[in-house]
């Protein structure tokens, strides 16, 4: 199954956003699938490309990363970094990060493949709770070759400790490839997108005056 891009905007928050980088924009691709979430379970997986923020449960060309479920330990999600990308580490467990958080730049804890809950019901960042509801968060990603940072934004379900049910759903990508980026980071507006939505405003204003 291959999910439709949606390049054109990404609504988060209070932000409006874009993927085509121009003057006055940031260098941020970001595509929001949280209209239409990409749902996997323990016997699938998510592809990732973040150059375009395409993402499929087929083999995407030019993957960066994958999302699955670790076989044979009692069905715990893992998100696999291609490549040269990192992925931060906290306690061995793949961060979980809020928006707005920054990405850290990578120095020691980082790995190409880190699992977000463990295998037993103790707990992690991403299972608080013994298994009971993990809920929302951003994954956050690191290219040590070139400095440039990305986030994968899910919803994680473990209906119940070791429970092979369990599935995570993608909410959206965000990739900058100039540097690094917070959590949940989007393109900001350009002055010139700015100037032709105060201009289509203004015009229609006039023309409803005119038909008033």
């Amino acid at each position: 199954m291959f999910a439709m891009k949606s390049l054109n905007k990404f609504i988060l928050g209070s932000t409006l956003s874009g993927s085509c980088v121009g003057v006055g924009q940031s260098a941020i691709v970001s595509v929001d699938y949280s209209s239409s979430p990409i749902l996997i379970t323990t016997a699938s997986f998510i592809s990732i490309d973040f150059d375009t923020g395409f993402a499929s449960t087929s083999v995407v060309s030019g993957e960066d990363a994958r999302l699955s479920f670790a076989f044979g330990s009692g069905a715990k999600p893992q998100v696999i970094a291609s490549g040269d990308w990192r992925v931060p580490v906290t306690s061995s467990f793949a961060k979980r990060y809020a928006l707005g958080d920054a990405i850290p730049d990578l120095l020691s804890s980082a790995a190409t493949a880190a699992q977000l809950d463990s295998s037993v019901p103790v707990g992690s960042e991403w299972n608080q709770d013994s298994g009971a509801a993990d809920g929302i968060g951003y994954l956050g990603l690191d290219n040590h070759a070139t400095g440039n940072q990305a986030w994968i934004y899910i919803n994680y379900s473990d209906t119940a400790p070791l429970d092979d049910s369990n599935t995570i759903s993608l909410l959206g990508v965000g990739y900058n490839n100039a540097g690094t980026l917070t959590a949940g980071a989007v393109p900001e507006p350009s002055a010139s997108a700015l100037a032709l939505l105060a201009g289509r405003a203004l015009a229609f204003k006039r023309r409803r005056r005119i038909h008033a």
